[in-house]
């Protein structure tokens, strides 16, 4: 039953079929805060107490909003680690020339199929992507969702590049019209090469 002169703190579903909730009471005096386990069953003296101080819409939205957090402590947790252990970078403090041709060679001229840290490579890949702040802001749960289930590189990519389009449209209109003769002309390989030849880039 309700703790003697506490108020509830929190209440959450503690499974998916909803039959047991953990309610956080806390004392008005002390702060202190104590757990309690309620089976939730029409008739149960504690069931009926804890409807007393909250709802089932209630109770359900507390349940949702807590197990954000929990996602999101998790995922913050698996970003620290792999900070640590290098698999998450700044950008900024790497060597562009040398990064764009990682890039280019890492996705594109690589045997998935066969590469034994394929799945390693993904989950960074996934992790980087997620980490950039225009992405943790996308509001696209359904792309998001579809990012984190990919298997293989190349749709992570074009996932990827599908929220970018949705999160920065006026870039990607910007390029559309560029490349369909709207703005200026689409470099050719020759001018790729002889820029290439002025920056000091070419192989």
């Amino acid at each position: 039953m309700a703790i003697a002169n506490s108020k509830l703190f929190s209440a959450m579903y503690t499974s998916e079929n909803r039959d047991v909730v953990e309610a956080v009471w806390r004392d008005n005096e002390t702060g202190e805060k104590r757990v309690e386990m309620i089976e939730v069953e029409p008739g149960n003296a504690l069931w009926e107490e804890l409807l007393e101080h909250t709802d089932l819409e209630e109770l359900q939205e507390m349940t949702n909003q807590m197990i954000f957090d929990m996602r999101k402590g998790f995922e913050n947790d698996v970003i620290d680690i792999a900070r640590k252990e290098g698999l998450v970078w700044d950008v900024n403090q790497a060597d562009a020339m040398e990064l764009y041709k990682g890039f280019a060679k890492a996705i594109f001229d690589n045997e998935w199929e066969v590469d034994k840290l394929g799945k390693e490579k993904l989950f960074c890949f996934k992790l980087q992507v997620f980490e950039l702040p225009a992405f943790k802001k996308s509001k696209n749960k359904k792309l998001k969702s579809d990012l984190r289930k990919a298997k293989n590189m190349i749709d992570a990519v074009i996932i990827a590049c599908e929220l970018h389009k949705e999160i920065y449209p006026w870039k990607n209109t910007e390029m559309e019209s560029i490349y369909k003769g709207e703005g200026d002309a689409a470099p050719s390989g020759k001018d790729i090469v002889e820029e290439s030849v002025d920056t000091g880039y070419r192989e």
